[in-house]
């Protein structure tokens, strides 16, 4: 019996959670989402100097998910997965950092078949998209030296 009490606090605790980050999606800066952005999941990864928090984001497949870069670092970061395949990419970047959509994936500095967004210092990214395949992929900054230094995590697609 006090197991299922547990799982329900779980439960409870999760959802007061995603409320309030839904809450909160507003305030960043950097303007709003587009509209079909604005009916995705939103998770936020915030880069300090050589690390993100959280460290591992859990995602569903063939579900739309937003993922916002907080830069609460001293210098340019940005989060790069290599090789996941999405669909219906849509991004917001931060200033003086130019991306463009391509096949179906999205390119960055770091070349095509990538997802990649990039914050300047006290600003925020976003990038929505939707995972078609389950698995585990790792993120990182890609700037020199950054994820060698241990700036990296995990996204693993339920």
């Amino acid at each position: 019996m006090p197991a299922v009490i547990l799982r329900r606090v779980s439960l409870v605790a999760s959802l007061v959670a995603a409320a309030l980050v839904a809450a909160c999606a507003g305030s960043d800066q950097g303007g709003g989402a587009g509209s079909s952005a604005s009916s995705a999941s939103l998770v936020t990864v915030v880069a300090t100097d050589l690390a993100f928090e959280p460290r591992e984001v859990r995602i569903a497949a063939d579900q739309r998910v937003s993922v916002r870069l907080k830069n609460k670092g001293k210098v340019l970061h940005d989060w790069t997965i290599e090789r996941i395949p999405v669909t219906g990419v849509e991004m917001r970047a931060s200033d003086n950092h130019a991306m463009e959509p391509g096949g179906g994936m999205v390119s960055g500095s770091a070349g095509p078949g990538e997802l990649h967004i990039a914050a300047e210092v006290g600003r925020t990214a976003q990038i929505t998209f939707t995972p078609k395949q389950p698995g585990e992929y790792v993120f990182y900054c890609t700037v020199a030296g950054h994820r060698q230094a241990g700036m990296q995590g995990r996204l693993v697609v339920g």
